[in-house]
């Protein structure tokens, strides 16, 4: 029996994803347990393994394509099972493709039915029921033209037209498996190159190849002869750049973000660090980096200031007794928040271990949807790439995240002298709806006298 890959839901708050990759085109043999998707959401791309063994017999979602969760994507099954309308409709409907028509020679007594009881819900005029019901419509689908919304006989005829249409255009031709997947990456219809070959050739990815050179040739040689232009190139604003564009706008759009900086003095922490570090790694087997001994200073003021470890759901403010840090990572293809749950537990030994194990992850592209799930505060240190200040965009729905910068040699005043100190920039960013700005400096001047004073506060 065909199964039918709908969209998983990864998560607790996932509610759609966008397909990125299909390893395997119409056609072709897929194992069970073998790669068959890559699925983007908001926070991660995450790998969907095929259920079972057999044919992909229809892909129903291209790439590049954002769709809720439980959304059809897929048909696995032999190539002598057939695949049902009603269920092909529902995926393609919410994609926003053509729908095979129904013919009424072949429209089953359920389908009829299942046509006349989504008549029931739409307006329209006796005729055009009585039309959707003999051509195996949902009238749902159909757009109306007139401005009360009422669907007439004619967009029923219309809807009809374009559905066979297209039925038509697919029949036209046939393509390799291969071709076919070449198309669904770059986001080709497959159709405009059929109506150059002619006689039903079937299409071949050599054929995909030779029509966009062509095109390319076409546009390079419709430019008039001029002066040579300055040097650009285009950056798609996609894949996992794409989800955290959208997840980041978002947030500066539905929270009144506002950023609170102080300098520290680290000289202290510095040295801390440089004491234990011979003797850490040779027990732990990870060097800590400023960013674990700041994970566990920072976990041990959010327990005294719990306002900022909160997070907003509707018109709630939930404070969360356990500490989910995330610690920003820098990948190839943007920025990913790996979550150490319940850091407010852990020594830095296990802080550290854990980090480094979801730095590596994250780098080798192995992070799991659960590893980016939960957290009620962040850490992003930019100090790495040589920067002081910054304004970090919260993590929605987080109501504070600390920005870290580089620890710097300055001259500061200590001990009523001038000297050369380890300095270091903390900037918070809060949403104001949650708190004001008086908590938020609060928690800055306890975490300021953890860092000027570590010992005691750091714990293997």
């Amino acid at each position: 029996m065909a199964f039918d890959l709908r969209m998983p839901k990864l998560g607790m708050s996932a509610t759609k994803g966008t397909i990125a990759k299909w390893f395997k085109a119409e056609g072709e043999e897929v194992n069970e347990g073998e790669p068959l998707i890559d699925v983007l959401t908001d926070k991660v791309t995450f790998q969907v393994e095929s259920p079972r063994t057999g044919l992909v017999r229809k892909i129903l979602v291209p790439v590049k394509r954002e769709v809720p969760v439980g959304t059809l994507l897929a048909w696995i099954g032999s190539a002598d099972e057939e695949i049902p309308v009603l269920a092909e409709r529902e995926a393609q409907a919410a994609v926003g493709a053509p729908i095979p028509v129904m013919a009424a020679a072949t429209s089953s007594t359920g389908a009829a039915a299942s046509a006349a009881s989504a008549s029931n819900e739409v307006v329209a005029s006796p005729a055009a029921k009585r039309m959707a019901k003999e051509q195996g419509v949902d009238l749902a689908l159909v757009k109306p033209s007139g401005a009360d919304g009422r669907v007439s006989s004619g967009d029923v005829l219309a809807y009809v037209a374009a559905q066979q249409a297209a039925a038509e255009t697919e029949k036209a031709f046939s393509a390799s498996p291969a071709a076919k997947r070449l198309a669904q990456e770059i986001g080709l219809d497959l159709s405009a190159i059929a109506r150059t070959l002619g006689d039903n050739r079937r299409i071949t990815s050599e054929d995909v190849e030779a029509y966009l050179q062509s095109q390319n040739a076409a546009a390079d040689s419709s430019v008039r002869p001029g002066p040579e232009p300055a040097a650009s190139s285009r950056i798609p604003l996609e894949g996992i750049r794409k989800a955290i564009a959208d997840h980041l706008v978002e947030s500066l759009h539905n929270a009144a973000q506002l950023t609170i900086s102080l300098e520290v003095d680290a000289t202290e922490l510095v040295n801390l660090r440089e004491r234990i570090l011979p003797g850490f790694e040779a027990a732990i087997g990870v060097r800590p980096t400023f960013t674990d001994l700041l994970v566990v200073l920072t976990t041990k003021a959010l327990q005294q200031h719990p306002l900022l470890n909160s997070t907003t759901e509707g018109d709630e403010i939930i404070l969360h007794q356990t500490v989910n840090m995330g610690v920003a990572v820098a990948i190839e293809s943007g920025l990913i928040v790996p979550v150490i749950p319940g850091a407010q537990k852990l020594g830095l030994g296990d802080i550290s271990r854990t980090r480094f194990e979801l730095a590596r992850k994250a780098s080798e592209g192995r992070i799991g949807y659960e590893d980016v799930q939960g957290g009620t505060f962040t850490i992003t240190n930019i100090g790495g790439a040589g920067a002081d200040i910054s304004t970090p965009i919260l993590n929605s729905p987080q109501n504070a995240i600390l920005g870290v910068g580089r620890i710097a040699k300055k001259p500061a005043v200590y001990n009523d002298e001038i000297c050369v100190r380890h300095m270091l920039w903390l900037n918070v960013t809060f949403d104001h709806r949650a708190m004001d700005g008086a908590p938020v400096a609060r928690f800055l001047d306890t975490l300021s006298t953890m860092i000027q004073k570590p010992v005691g506060h750091i714990n293997g």
